[in-house]
C-alpha cells in the first residue's frame, strides 16, 4: 500500500513520470493482491490517463476486496454515469444509498440512475420517499429544484394531470417562477386546455414578449395556423397595440399573412427598422425568401419606397401613415443596403454592386456596406476580391472581434492562409504562439477553414491536422462534464444536470463535427486512391548539371537550416514562458499524415463513418460517405446497409443516386462475391430498384424526375449514371447538363464546365458555348470571367 500511495503521489509530478507511478502500484498490487488500496489507487491512476473502462476493472477488483467501501463506490459510480454504464451505475447507486441513506447526494443520485434508465415511476418513488423523510438543512432553493425536477420526471412519464397538479400544490416552495409559468403552460397545452394554456402563455408574453416560444405556444394554443390568417392578424393587431416597442409581433405577422395583408405588414416593420438604422433588418427577413410571392411582394415594397424616398425625401402614404414625415439623411443609405442584400439573395450581383456603390457615396465610412460588398462577392464568385474588400472593412474598425473573424474566413477561402494567421492572432492573447491560443479557445471555424483551404493547396498534413484537432476538441468537452456528476448531485441542479448529460450524448451533432469529419473522410478517400509519391531525395535534382545541383543543394540545405532555427527559437521561448501552451513538435502535420497513412487511411475514414453514423444518422451524406467508405474495404454488406438507410432518407439526392447506380453495377459485374452474400446482395439490389426493371430503367426515370426539379446537382447526377450506362449517350447527356435554366450556382456551373471538357474537350463547340453563357449569366464570377473584375473599386 506504501508503494501504491508513493505512485499514486509520483504520479502527479508530471507525465514524465508516469511509467515510474504505474510501475511502483504494479509492485504494490504484486505484494499484496488482496489490498483494496492498491486497486483502488490502480484505478485512479488509470483514471487520471482517462482509460476509463480499465480504470472501473480496477475499482471492481477493489470492491472484491472491501465491498462496503463508500470512497471506492463513489468512485465508481461517477465512471459509471461518465461512459453511460447505466445498469452498473443503477447497482452501485443503490448499494450507496444503502449504505448510506442519511445522505442526500445518494438519493438523488440513485433517482438519476432510475431516470436515465426511463424507470420514471422508480424515479419519482425515490423522490417522494426522500419528501417524506425530509431534511430540515435543505435551503428553499434545493426543495425548489426537487419540486421542478419531479414534475419533469412526471411530464416525461406521461402524467400530465398529475404533473399539473404536483405543480400547482407546491407554487409556494418554487422559487423559478419564471420555470414554473413555462412548465405550467406547457402542461396545459400538452392535456389539451387549450384556453387555460392560452391565458398562461399570455402571461408568459407579458413577462418577456421578445420570446418566440410564448408566442409559438399562444398560436397553438389558440387552434390558429396559418390558414386562419384573419383570427391571427386580428389576435397580434392587439399585441401590437399592448407592446407598441416591440418587434417580435410585427415580425412574427410576416410568417402568416400573405398578398396585401403581407405587403401591408412588411412596410410598417421595414420603414421602422429603416428608421432605426439596424443593419440586421435583411437577417431578419432572410427566412420570407423562401417563398417567391413572398419575395415578389417585397421587391415592389422596397423599390416603391426607394422611388419615394429619391423624390420626395419621405416614404410614400399609406394606411398606417396618410402623412409620412421627411425622413433623415441616412435613411436612403440603409435602404440602398437592403435592396443590396435583397438583389445579392436574388440572383443580381451587378445591380447589388451598384446599390452598394451607391451607397458608399452617400456614406463612405459604412462598414456593413463594405461587408455586404465582400458577401455578394463571395456568393458570386469572386473569393480574392472579396477577400480585400472585407480586410478593407475590418481595418475601418480595428477593435471589432467580429469584423477580424469574417475577414480571417474569407481570407482562408481565397487560400490566403499565412495573412489570415497573421490577422487571427491579432485578437489572441500570445501573438507569437497564436495556433495554440487558437486551440486552447476550441476555435472551431478556425480549424474547419484553414483545413479545408490546406485541401485545395493540396497541403494534405496541415490539413489533417487542423481538421482532427476539432474531434480532440469534442473529446475535451465530454471530458468536461466529469466534475460536474458529483458536483451537480451536491448542489441539487437536477434539471441542469439532465440537460447537459443529454447534450452531451448529442454533443456531436454540433455543425462543426459534421463538416470536420466530411473533409477528413473525403481526404482519406482522395488518400486511398491517389497516394502521395515517396519522398525520393535524388527526384527533385534530377535533369540537373554538376553546377545546377551543388547551387539547388545548398538552397535546400539554407531552408532545412532556416526550419530547423525556427523550432529552436520556438523551444526557446516556449522554455521562458510556459504560459503560451505546449510546444508543437509536428507543426506542418508531416508525422500525422505519415501515421496515418502508414496505419491505413481507410482505418481512419471508417472511424469518423461510425461517428458520423452515431450523430447524424438522418443525413444523407453520413451513408453516401459510408458507403464510399466501406467500398473500398469491400465490405459489400455494409454498403448495402447504408444506401438502404439512405435511400429511406432521400431517394432523389443526386450523390446517392450515383452511388446506387455504381453499386448495382458492381454487384452485377463482381463474381468472387460469396454465394451467401452475392444471395443478399441480389436482394438487396432488387429492394433499392424497388419499381424498376433496372439500372437502366432506375437511371431514365431519375433523369425524367429531376427535369421537373431544374436542379443542377441532379442533373449532373442524371446525366453522369445516363453515360455510364451507355457511353454512345455522351452528346445527349452533354447537351442535357447544359441547361442554364434551372436553379444553379456558379460553383455548380464550374462543376458543369469542368465534366464537359471532361467528355468533349476544351476546344469542343459546346462546351465554348457554355463558358459563354455562364459568363453572361455569372458576371461577377473569376472562373468565366478572368479578364473583368466588376467588384474593383
Amino acid at each position: 500500500e506504501t508503494l501504491a500511495m508513493k505512485g499514486l503521489t509520483i504520479n502527479c509530478l508530471g507525465d514524465d513520470r508516469k511509467e515510474e507511478a504505474y510501475e511502483l502500484v504494479k509492485k504494490g498490487i504484486m505484494h499484496n493482491m488482496m489490498s483494496h488500496v492498491c486497486w483502488h489507487v490502480y484505478g485512479l491512476l488509470y483514471r487520471s490517463d482517462r482509460k476509463y473502462n480499465d480504470a472501473i476493472k480496477s475499482y471492481t477488483q477493489a470492491l472484491k476486496r472491501d465491498k462496503d467501501n463508500l470512497q471506492i463506490l463513489r468512485d465508481l459510480a461517477l465512471l459509471q454515469i461518465h461512459m453511460r454504464d447505466l445498469h452498473g451505475g443503477l447497482k452501485t447507486r443503490h448499494t450507496l444509498l444503502t449504505l448510506k441513506p442519511t445522505v442526500r447526494a445518494n438519493w438523488m443520485g440513485f433517482a438519476l440512475a432510475n431516470h436515465m434508465l426511463n424507470r420514471h415511476s422508480t424515479a419519482i418513488k425515490v423522490l417522494e420517499s426522500y419528501e417524506n423523510i425530509g431534511d430540515e438543512t435543505d435551503s428553499e432553493y434545493e426543495l425548489s429544484e426537487l419540486v421542478l425536477y419531479k414534475n419533469t420526471i412526471l411530464k416525461e412519464a406521461g402524467m400530465l394531470s398529475e404533473a399539473h397538479d404536483q405543480l400547482m400544490e407546491n407554487e409556494a416552495k418554487v422559487c423559478d417562477k419564471l420555470s414554473f409559468h413555462e412548465m405550467a403552460a406547457s402542461l396545459l397545452l400538452d392535456m389539451g386546455r387549450n384556453q387555460d394554456a392560452a391565458a398562461a402563455y399570455r402571461k408568459l408574453i407579458d413577462i418577456n414578449v421578445d420570446n418566440l416560444k410564448y408566442h409559438y405556444g399562444l398560436q397553438k394554443a389558440l387552434g390558429l395556423c396559418e390558414t386562419a390568417q384573419d383570427r391571427l392578424l386580428e389576435e397580434y393587431e392587439g399585441l401590437k397595440t399592448k407592446y407598441p416597442r416591440s418587434n417580435a409581433p410585427l415580425r412574427i405577422c410576416l410568417d402568416f399573412t400573405t398578398g396585401s395583408a403581407f405587403k401591408k405588414c412588411a412596410d410598417v416593420f421595414v420603414r421602422k427598422f429603416l428608421r432605426r438604422g439596424i443593419p440586421s433588418l435583411f437577417s431578419d427577413l432572410k427566412p420570407l425568401y423562401t417563398d417567391s410571392s413572398k419575395v415578389e411582394l417585397l421587391s415592389s415594397l422596397y423599390l416603391e419606397l426607394h422611388d419615394s424616398l429619391e423624390k420626395t425625401g419621405c416614404f410614400p402614404a399609406s394606411d398606417t401613415e396618410p402623412e409620412p414625415p421627411t425622413e433623415g439623411p441616412m435613411v436612403i443609405m440603409w435602404l440602398e443596403l437592403l435592396l443590396a442584400n435583397h438583389y445579392d439573395r436574388t440572383g443580381s450581383p451587378l445591380e447589388a454592386l451598384r446599390c452598394i456603390e451607391k451607397g458608399v457615396e452617400h456614406t463612405p465610412t459604412c462598414i456593413e456596406l463594405q461587408m455586404c460588398k465582400a458577401r455578394v462577392l463571395k456568393h458570386h464568385g469572386d473569393q480574392q476580391q472579396a477577400a480585400q474588400v472585407m480586410d478593407k472593412a475590418r481595418g475601418m474598425d480595428l477593435a471589432d472581434r467580429y469584423l477580424n473573424t469574417r475577414s480571417v474566413v474569407y481570407l482562408l477561402r481565397a487560400d490566403e492562409y499565412e495573412q489570415a494567421e497573421r490577422v487571427v492572432v491579432l485578437f489572441t492573447k500570445e501573438e507569437l504562439t497564436g495556433g495554440n491560443n487558437l486551440y486552447d479557445m476550441q476555435c472551431m471555424w478556425w480549424e474547419v477553414e484553414t483545413g479545408n483551404s490546406f485541401i485545395r493547396q493540396r497541403r494534405y498534413g496541415e490539413a489533417l491536422k487542423k481538421l482532427t484537432a476539432v474531434e480532440k476538441h469534442f473529446e475535451d468537452i465530454h471530458e468536461d462534464q466529469f466534475d460536474f456528476h458529483s458536483y451537480c448531485l451536491r448542489k441539487m441542479t437536477l434539471r441542469a444536470y439532465m440537460a447537459m448529460l443529454r447534450t452531451e450524448d448529442q454533443i456531436r451533432t454540433n455543425k462543426f463535427f459534421l463538416k470536420a469529419a466530411q473533409a477528413i473522410i473525403q481526404l482519406c478517400l482522395e488518400l486511398h486512391t491517389n497516394p502521395p509519391a515517396v519522398d525520393d531525395p535524388e527526384a527533385e535534382f534530377a535533369g540537373m548539371d554538376d553546377k545546377q545541383r551543388k547551387k539547388a543543394l545548398k538552397k535546400k540545405q539554407r531552408e532545412e537550416k532556416k526550419k530547423a532555427e525556427a523550432l529552436d527559437k520556438a523551444r526557446a521561448e516556449h522554455a521562458k514562458n510556459k504560459k503560451k501552451g505546449p510546444l508543437d513538435e509536428d507543426p506542418l502535420g508531416e508525422q500525422l499524415l505519415q501515421q496515418t497513412l502508414e496505419a491505413g487511411v481507410l482505418v481512419t475514414a471508417t472511424k469518423y463513418a461510425k461517428l458520423l453514423q452515431q450523430a447524424w444518422p438522418d443525413q444523407v451524406v453520413t451513408h453516401v460517405l459510408c458507403y464510399k467508405t466501406y467500398l473500398q474495404l469491400g465490405k459489400h454488406l455494409l454498403c448495402a446497409q447504408a444506401l438502404l438507410r439512405a435511400v429511406k432518407i432521400d431517394a432523389t439526392d443526386p450523390d446517392l443516386h450515383s452511388c446506387l447506380i455504381e453499386f448495382c453495377l458492381h454487384v452485377q459485374a463482381n463474381t468472387d462475391i460469396q454465394p451467401v452474400v452475392a444471395q443478399v446482395l441480389s436482394e438487396v439490389v432488387q429492394e433499392l430498384l424497388g419499381e424498376h426493371a433496372g439500372v437502366q430503367a432506375l437511371s431514365d426515370h431519375y433523369r425524367c424526375t429531376v427535369v421537373a426539379k431544374g436542379s443542377a446537382a441532379h442533373m449532373m447526377a442524371a446525366a453522369k449514371s445516363w453515360v455510364v450506362l451507355d457511353a454512345s449517350k455522351l452528346n445527349e447527356a452533354a447537351q442535357f447538363v447544359s441547361n442554364l435554366q434551372g436553379s444553379i450556382s456558379f460553383d455548380q456551373a464550374i462543376q458543369v464546365h469542368q465534366l464537359l471538357e471532361g467528355w468533349l474537350g476544351a476546344n469542343d463547340e459546346r462546351t465554348k458555348q457554355y463558358f459563354q453563357a455562364c459568363a453572361s449569366k455569372f458576371p461577377v464570377a473569376t472562373y468565366f470571367n478572368p479578364g473583368a473584375a466588376p467588384g474593383e473599386e
